[in-house]
């Protein structure tokens, strides 16, 4: 008969995975190999683990990378040609980097708030394992909101 797992241990395994991004076989490990790494894999495929975790990756961050790129790449492109850049090319270049500096800073501010939320969950699961049920929802709901007001 297959082991049953506690909502304690489930609510600390998706915290270790969606909050503190650790893989399947280092919660298991951490959990003394109960839950293995495959439950916890069929766990994460079941809930939609990935699109939460994916949520927490700092989109902000992957669109002022993409900006960056385009950036760059304008840029190389107007120092290879022969014409100057026009005034309206060249706004858009400097609000194209202004954007960039607004996303990096929020993205500072979202990572360091994500860190406190990630240092509380941590606390929660070693300290008082007991409550991760109660507090990791919540955790969890905070940061998506975090991540959505990065976006």
């Amino acid at each position: 008969m297959p082991a049953t797992h506690s909502d304690v241990v489930r609510d600390g395994v998706q915290f270790r995975y969606v909050v503190k991004g650790d893989s399947p076989e280092t919660i298991s490990t951490a959990y003394d190999g109960s839950p293995s790494a495959s439950t916890i894999r069929r766990w994460i495929e079941a809930e939609k683990w990935d699109e939460m975790r994916d949520l927490r990756s700092g989109s902000g961050r992957s669109i002022a990378a993409s900006l960056r790129k385009m950036l760059n790449r304008k840029l190389a492109t107007l120092e290879d040609g022969e014409q100057m850049a026009t005034s309206a090319e060249m706004d858009a270049i400097h609000k194209g980097w202004k954007i960039i500096s607004d996303l990096d800073q929020e993205s500072v501010r979202a990572q360091n708030a994500m860190d406190i939320i990630d240092e509380l969950g941590t606390y929660v699961a070693d300290n008082h394992p007991e409550l991760i049920a109660t507090v990791n929802p919540v955790l969890i709901e905070f940061s998506n909101r975090l991540v959505a007001r990065a976006k």
